[in-house]
C-alpha cells in the first residue's frame, strides 16, 4: 500500500477534516449562495487528480505531523482575526505541510489556491484596476494607430461615442481561467515550485496583454469602424483566449519537466503515537475555536436621514427581512428599503449609507444571483442630469423580468459618482473620495 493510502495518512486526513470543518462549511455555503461562481470545483478536481497521480511523492512523516500540529496552534490563535478566505488558505497550508505537498508539482499549489471561491473577491479588489489598466493601454495603442481616443474612467470616448467593451467580470474571468490552464500545464509537466515563482508572473502578464488585445479588437466592432454581426462580440473573446491558451501550452512545453518518480522503495517511516497525539490535540482545539471565539461587535451607527421622495414620487418604507437585519447589524453604515407609491408596479429602492471603505458593500447583482436570478448586463447609461447608472436585466427563477439600475455617489457631492463598487472602493481606500457615500439600487418591472 502506498504511503499516501495507509492508515496513518487516513487518520491524519480525518483529523484535518475535523479541524477545518468551519472552512468546509463556509466553502459549501459560498458555492451554494450564488455570490461566487463554482469554477473552483474544477480546480479542486484537477489538483486532486495530480496529487493522486504523484501520490508516491507525498505522505505523512513524524516531522510533518509535528509541523502540522504547530500550524494548527497558530491557526487557533489567529482564527478570530482571519477572514474566511484566509482561514481556507491556512487549511491548504496546514494540509500541505502534513502531507508534504511541497514534494508534488508546483502547479498543484496554484490549483489549490484557485479552488477557493476567489472570483467574487478578485472582482471586488482587482476588477476595477484590471478594467482601468486595459482601457488605459488600449487607448494608448489606438491613439498610436491615429485614432483620437480619450479614456474616461474605464470607457473609451471616440467620435462622440462612449464605448465600454470590457464588462466588469470579463477581465477577472480571463485572469482566473488563464491561471487555471497555467496551473494544469505546470502540474502536467511536473514543474517545480521554484519554477512557478517566475513563471506565474510571466503567465499573468501574458493574460493581461491578451485582455488588452481583446479590448482593442472589441473597440473596432463596438465603435462601428468595422461592421461585424453581434455574435462576434463573444467570438472575438473566444478567439483571443484560444490564442492565449495556445501560447501558454507552447511556453510550458518548452520548459524541461520532471519525470515521474519510480515506485518508492524507501523504508517506511515509523510514526510514533506522540506525533498523532499532537496533531489530534491541535485538531480538536481548531475544531472548537469557532464555538468559543467571540462574535464581532455590532457596528455603532449614527442617525441617517433618508429621502421621502424619489423623482417626484413619495417613498413608502419597506421593513427589512430578518436576513437583511442581521447583515445590517455589522454593516458600516445603514440600509433602508423603499417602494414608490404609484401602484402595484412601483419601483423598489435599496439605499445604503456607507461611512467607510468596506468589503461589505457589494453590488446588488450578487444578491440577485443568490436569489436564483439570471442577469444580463447592459451598458452603463447617462441621464440628462449627469447621473451615471449601471444597468442589468434580471430574469426571476419563476419567469418574469425586471430592470435593475445602480450607482454610488458622495452624499456631499452627488456629482462624484461610480457605477461599480470596486471603482468606489479604491477611490475611498486611496483617499480620493471622502465619505459618507450613498449606494442606490432601483428595481423596476418591465426589463427588456
Amino acid at each position: 500500500m502506498s504511503p499516501s493510502l495507509n492508515r496513518p495518512a487516513l487518520v491524519a486526513a480525518l483529523l484535518l477534516a475535523a479541524a477545518f470543518w468551519p472552512v468546509a462549511r463556509w466553502y459549501g455555503m459560498r458555492l451554494d449562495d450564488g455570490s461566487d461562481e463554482p469554477m473552483g470545483l474544477l480546480a479542486l478536481l484537477a489538483a486532486g487528480w495530480f496529487l493522486w497521480r504523484d501520490r508516491e511523492r507525498i505522505g505523512v512523516t513524524p516531522f510533518s505531523l509535528t509541523a502540522g500540529a504547530a500550524g494548527l496552534v497558530l491557526y487557533v490563535f489567529a482564527f478570530p482575526f482571519l477572514p474566511p478566505m484566509l482561514r481556507a488558505l491556512a487549511a491548504i497550508l496546514v494540509g500541505g505541510v502534513v502531507f508534504r505537498i511541497a514534494r508534488a508539482p508546483g502547479g498543484v499549489w496554484l490549483l489549490l489556491v484557485l479552488s477557493l471561491p476567489v472570483i467574487a473577491s478578485l472582482q471586488f479588489y482587482a476588477g476595477w484596476p484590471l478594467r482601468l489598466g486595459a482601457a488605459t493601454v488600449a487607448g494608448n495603442l489606438l491613439r498610436l494607430s491615429g485614432l483620437e481616443v480619450i479614456r474616461e474612467g474605464v470607457a473609451l470616448l471616440w467620435n462622440g461615442q462612449r464605448i465600454e467593451v470590457d464588462v466588469p467580470c470579463s477581465g477577472v474571468r480571463m485572469l482566473w481561467t488563464g491561471l487555471f490552464f497555467h496551473g494544469v500545464l505546470a502540474a502536467e509537466r511536473r514543474l517545480a515550485l521554484h519554477t512557478l515563482l517566475w513563471l506565474t508572473p510571466l503567465c499573468t502578464g501574458l493574460i493581461l496583454l491578451a485582455n488588452v488585445a481583446r479590448t482593442v479588437l472589441l473597440f473596432f466592432k463596438e465603435s462601428g469602424l468595422v461592421a461585424l454581426p453581434e455574435w462576434t462580440h463573444e467570438g472575438i473573446g473566444v478567439i483571443v483566449f484560444a490564442a492565449l491558451v495556445g501560447g501558454l501550452f507552447v511556453l510550458h512545453r518548452s520548459l524541461p519537466g520532471r519525470q515521474a518518480e519510480e515506485p518508492a522503495s524507501r523504508a517506511r517511516h515509523h510514526l510514533p503515537r506522540a506525533g498523532f497525539a499532537l496533531l489530534a490535540a491541535g485538531a480538536f482545539a481548531a475544531a472548537g475555536v469557532p464555538l468559543y471565539a467571540g462574535a464581532a461587535a455590532a457596528v455603532e451607527k449614527g442617525e441617517v436621514v433618508w429621502p421621502t421622495q424619489w423623482k417626484g414620487l413619495d417613498l413608502v418604507p419597506v421593513a427589512l427581512t430578518e436576513h437583511e437585519k442581521s447583515f445590517a447589524s455589522s454593516f458600516p453604515g445603514s440600509i433602508a428599503v423603499f417602494r414608490t407609491s404609484e401602484g402595484p408596479f412601483s419601483k423598489r429602492l435599496i439605499l445604503r449609507h456607507v461611512e467607510r471603505a468596506t468589503r461589505k458593500l457589494h453590488s446588488s447583482a450578487d444578491c440577485l444571483r443568490a436569489a436564483g436570478c439570471v442577469l444580463e448586463e447592459g451598458l452603463d447609461e447617462t441621464l440628462a442630469n449627469g447621473e451615471h447608472w449601471s444597468v442589468w436585466t434580471a430574469v426571476a427563477p419563476g419567469g418574469g423580468s425586471f430592470r435593475v439600475r445602480e450607482r454610488l455617489h458622495e452624499e456631499a457631492d452627488p456629482g462624484r459618482q461610480w457605477t461599480d463598487v470596486t471603482g468606489w472602493f479604491w477611490s475611498a481606500t486611496l483617499g480620493r473620495s471622502e465619505g459618507p457615500w450613498r449606494a442606490v439600487t432601483v428595481i423596476e418591472a418591465g426589463g427588456e
